[in-house]
């Protein structure tokens, strides 16, 4: 029998790396730009003020899970934001054991001043990206977002495969 060699895709033209690589240039672009703008703000914690926004409080878990960061990473950039008076965590009234987590007037304000280099970044990005390119990248990804959810599920299924031989 003869083995044959996996021939390898150069890493550059993978789905994977192109989106890795583009939302760290874009992560690298916010931090930059919030900086530059006098904001010691990470892109992590302006995801966590704008969902604040939206609906406060939340639990520490709806807020880990919808930006998709670990539980541990989570805890730390939330109390560096507990520290800078972002964010205040309380005791949920129903369930002691979990945190509900609170915009402060701080942290709108601090939202609210970001705000115009957040959209100065954006606007940017999509600079020469017509709108129906736009509305193609979106289906795109959420067609590769729903993909991956299929993955997942398939993955955390039970084995139906391990019953007897």
């Amino acid at each position: 029998m003869q083995e044959t060699t996996p021939s390898f895709v150069p890493i550059q033209e993978t789905v994977a790396f192109r989106m890795y690589r583009t939302s760290r240039l874009i992560r690298h672009l916010h931090y930059i730009t919030f900086q530059q703008s006098g904001f010691d703000l990470t892109p992590e914690q302006w995801f966590i003020l704008n969902k604040l926004a939206v609906k406060s409080p939340q639990s520490q878990t709806e807020l880990g899970d919808s930006i998709m960061d670990d539980r541990p990473n989570m805890t730390r950039i939330l109390l560096t934001m507990e520290k800078k008076n972002l964010i205040s965590r309380r005791a949920d009234h129903s369930d002691k054991r979990k945190s509900e987590v609170h915009l402060t007037d701080e942290g709108r304000h601090v939202l609210e001043a970001c705000l115009p280099s957040a959209v100065q970044v954006r606007d940017r990005l999509r600079h020469s990206i017509g709108e129906e390119d736009m509305q193609a990248f979106w289906r795109v990804m959420d067609t590769l977002d729903g993909n991956m959810q299929v993955m997942f599920d398939e993955e955390s299924a039970p084995n139906r495969n391990s019953g007897g031989e």
